[in-house]
């Protein structure tokens, strides 16, 4: 294994913190982050589609740990965290191979929907429905995005889009807490043995 410098220590150990805050989180611990889908149809009457999800507040707050694990410009955005990973493991072949699995992941994940959502001309990907929430809705008072937000809530995708969004938090609240539990096991531990 490859000695860090203090800098990339630092931004593990807080990787490593903030997936403990989203472990500990009360979503999480109190088994409120499910999402499921009830379709309900009669012949000739038609049906109907619900979709539940977690309560607004419990999402939103959710939601502000992850962003920094999503987000581009954040110190703590995965792909960046996983170049620091990849520089501590370069010379451990089987370490580095555990931890390049959560790096694919997470392209998949930001990739691949559970379902083809459509806007307008536009395939929507996990990550336009990541910024279309984050942006549109919880982080920002950007008009043109909370316009945007407001539009297609009134559509009838929209829940399929909340869907998508709430099956993404739980997946990447997933992968930043084995993630997390991984740095502190195999990298951060060892690193402060030597």
């Amino acid at each position: 294994m490859e000695q860090l410098d203090e800098k990339d220590l630092r931004i593990l150990n807080l990787f490593y913190k903030r997936s403990l805050e989203l472990k500990n989180s009360s979503i999480l611990q109190g088994g409120k982050l499910q999402v499921s889908l009830k379709l309900h149809f009669e012949v000739n009457k038609g049906g109907t589609i619900t979709i539940d999800g977690p309560e607004k507040e419990a999402l939103k707050s959710l939601t502000t740990t992850i962003r920094q694990f999503c987000m581009n410009n954040e110190t703590l955005y995965f792909n960046k965290i996983f170049k620091i990973i990849r520089k501590a493991l370069e010379s451990d072949k089987e370490l580095f191979d555990n931890a390049k699995s959560t790096s694919i992941a997470f392209k998949k994940l930001m990739s691949k929907t559970y379902m083809k959502l459509q806007y307008g001309n536009k395939i929507l990907s996990p990550a336009d429905v990541i910024d279309f929430w984050f942006n549109g809705y919880i982080f920002h008072s950007d008009i043109e995005n909370a316009e945007r937000f407001e539009r297609i809530s009134k559509t009838k995708m929209f829940p399929f889009i909340k869907m998508e969004f709430e099956s993404l938090m739980i997946d990447l609240s997933t992968l930043f807490i084995w993630t997390g539990n991984f740095i502190y096991i195999n990298i951060l531990k060892e690193q402060t043995k030597k």
